[in-house]
C-alpha cells in the first residue's frame, strides 16, 4: 500500500468551511485526535459536519462525545 494524503474540513450548519487540517496517513497506519486538535475552531461548534479527502483509498470513523448533557 501507499501512504495517503487526506484533508479533514470542518464545515458549520449553513456550510461555511471553518477550516481545515492536511495529514499524511502511512500505509496500513492511522491516525486519532480529537476534531479540535485537527481544526481549532471545531472546539465551540454547536452544529456541522466534516469531510475527508483522501487521495488513497481510505475507511474512516467518528465517535461522539456530548460537551453537556444538552448535546443528544
Amino acid at each position: 500500500g501507499a501512504a495517503s494524503n487526506v484533508r479533514v474540513t470542518v464545515l458549520s450548519r449553513d456550510g461555511t468551511i471553518l477550516g481545515f487540517a492536511p495529514a499524511t496517513i502511512p500505509a496500513n497506519g492511522r491516525l486519532m485526535r480529537p476534531l479540535s486538535q485537527w481544526v481549532p475552531q471545531a472546539g465551540s461548534l454547536a452544529g456541522g459536519y466534516v469531510t475527508v479527502d483522501s487521495n488513497q483509498p481510505i475507511a474512516a470513523y467518528a465517535l461522539l462525545a456530548p460537551t453537556s448533557g444538552a448535546d443528544y
